[in-house]
């Protein structure tokens, strides 16, 4: 069967595959036109992720999209990660002056707010 395959570029390609051939056939193939390494590759079908056998998906009626997987993420040791989130995420912010102190302070320590009592802890990052 013939499948339509589409790159981020807009290059469409048509590739010939068997009848009930895996995901994994339709990525070695791929990887043979336009020299994608095939663990980079993201196949999307109707704005679905293709995992698993072919024979799960009506391949030949619709295009799939192929879009390379980037691996990312910055590895720190642990004991960095615990140092960075103690200077810059575990603190206690005022909520009229927007201070950031320590985490075990009770009152804020700007004259321009009065000194209030009023803190609550820094959002966390998502």
């Amino acid at each position: 069967m013939q499948v339509k395959v589409q790159t981020l570029v807009g290059r469409v390609l048509q590739i010939d595959l068997e009848e009930g051939a895996s995901i994994d056939a339709l990525k070695a193939k791929i990887e043979e036109e336009i020299s994608l390494p095939s663990e980079s590759q993201a196949l999307f079908m109707d704005g679905k992720e293709l995992d698993g056998e072919s024979a799960e998906y009506k391949l030949d009626a619709a295009t799939i999209h192929v879009v390379a997987r980037l691996r990312g993420g910055v590895m720190m040791e642990p004991t960095l990660q615990a140092l960075a989130r103690k200077y810059n995420c575990e603190k206690m912010v005022c909520r009229k002056c927007y201070a950031r102190l320590p985490l075990r302070s009770h009152n804020c320590r700007s004259k321009m707010c009065g000194h209030t009592s009023e803190l609550r802890m820094k959002k966390k990052l998502k």
